[in-house]
């Protein structure tokens, strides 16, 4: 936890905070604070600043709170990923949030199976959790909006129109197309769009399809790669 970052509930008074649960722990076991320490935090979606031990209880520490500075702005990237295995779920909500990424969406697409989105992963309280814990790590407040998508035919034809309209690019990663991706490090405000299939890739008729809607076909490399590594890689080339 390299800040903490507190809710709207957790404010008991203009300058004061009351921390329980996971966090309080992590200040008492880890950070080991006393009375008087100063840690590093954060209002989601607010100011960084600092907060010093006010108040230590059996499971509520309580902090004083100065808030000056402004978080790191997000990456303008909106990320479309075709829903992958539970089990990747937590790992790509935390690196987003832990990198930057502006929004997600999560999208049906014919090679993955429907039963994910039975699955507790993708429930909003258990997004929301892993979001936070990216954010603590990579010291912002900054939280990507989570969208999700159930039907492919629908997303392409309400939701797409919309999103590539407010993006200056939009990309879909394939591995046999030779178009590189490219990189905007040096024009950091582009807004920029990606397609990330599922470990089986999109199939040749969802490319099509992107295609047709202007969606650019490139290439993240030779290999065949996870798509929590994908993410990785997408964050990386574009804007890293």
């Amino acid at each position: 936890m390299n800040i903490l970052l507190f809710l709207p509930q957790n404010i008991v008074d203009t300058h004061e905070i009351k921390i329980t649960g996971r966090q309080c722990t992590h200040l008492l076991r880890v950070l080991n604070v006393s009375l008087g320490s100063q840690v590093r935090i954060g209002l989601l979606n607010g100011n960084i600043g600092t907060g010093t031990v006010t108040k230590i209880e059996p499971n509520t520490v309580h902090l004083s709170t100065e808030l000056t500075t402004l978080p790191p702005a997000n990456l303008p990237l909106s990320l479309v990923i075709a829903l992958p295995r539970p089990q990747m779920i937590k790992r790509i909500l935390q690196t987003v949030a832990t990198m930057g990424v502006d929004q997600v969406h999560f999208v049906q697409t014919k090679k993955v199976e429907k039963n994910y989105w039975q699955s507790p992963t993708v429930e909003d309280d258990a997004i929301f959790e892993q979001l936070h814990l990216g954010l603590e790590q990579g010291v912002s407040t900054r939280c990507p909006q989570v969208f999700k998508h159930t039907c492919w035919r629908t997303f392409v034809n309400e939701s797409l129109p919309v999103l590539t309209e407010h993006h200056d690019h939009s990309f879909v990663a394939h591995l046999t197309q030779t178009a590189r991706c490219p990189s905007f490090s040096d024009a950091p405000a582009t807004k920029s769009l990606m397609f990330i299939g599922p470990e089986g890739g999109f199939t040749p008729e969802e490319i099509s399809t992107l295609n047709q809607k202007n969606i650019k076909t490139v290439q993240l490399g030779n290999r065949v790669m996870k798509v929590e590594t994908a993410v990785t890689a997408v964050i990386t080339k574009l804007y890293l």
